[in-house]
């Protein structure tokens, strides 16, 4: 008896949570010779589906969570990579401002592989080191000439003012446009800075 309440209970519930006509009619006709027991076996796998459905509901929710603590996670990583990116672009701005800034930049705010810092950090050296040379070099030929040479050299000053400000106004937008003239020569020369 017991048997068969349970056979009857299963095939109840089976009838309920089916939504497919594969279902075993609750009504037979009086053809059919299944007994109880084969409707309570093929009723059996359709319990079974709605377990698992139950336990894939509760699956589906933990995943949804673990979703929802990975897209947490990758929110804040974008941030702390912001943060970084700022760093480098900071880095790559300070380096402009004279020698100071870029023994600062160098020695604290540049992170070794950093490319984007790293870049900049060569730009600002090398148009440092042409405008040194420049100086020097000028003085003496101003002195050659005595004070003609003096216009040449303002001129030339002019343009590494302008290839200064060029990348400096490069590196506050984020671009790693090389300067023109010597700037592909600058990232060969000082690729010792990384």
């Amino acid at each position: 008896m017991r048997t068969v309440l349970t056979t009857s209970l299963l095939m109840l519930v089976a009838l309920l949570f089916t939504p497919t006509a594969e279902a075993t009619p609750l009504v037979r006709n009086s053809t059919e010779t299944t007994s109880t027991a084969q409707n309570a076996t093929a009723a059996t796998p359709y319990v079974v589906d709605v377990l698992d459905s139950k336990q894939q509901r509760k699956a589906a929710k933990k995943a949804e969570k673990r979703q929802k603590r990975v897209e947490r996670m990758k929110k804040r990583l974008a941030k702390w990579q912001s943060r970084a990116d700022d760093d480098s672009k900071t880095a790559a701005i300070i380096a402009y401002i004279t020698i100071f800034g870029f023994l600062i930049s160098l020695l604290a705010l540049h992170e070794e592989g950093n490319e984007y810092s790293a870049f900049h950090l060569r730009q600002a050296l090398g148009i440092s080191v042409v405008a040194v040379a420049l100086s020097i070099i000028g003085s003496v030929f101003t002195l050659l000439t005595l004070g003609i040479g003096a216009i040449l050299v303002s001129l030339l000053f002019l343009v590494v003012l302008i290839a200064w400000i060029i990348s400096l106004v490069r590196a506050i937008k984020g671009s790693t446009e090389p300067v023109f003239l010597f700037g592909n020569q600058f990232q060969k020369w000082f690729s010792g800075i990384k």
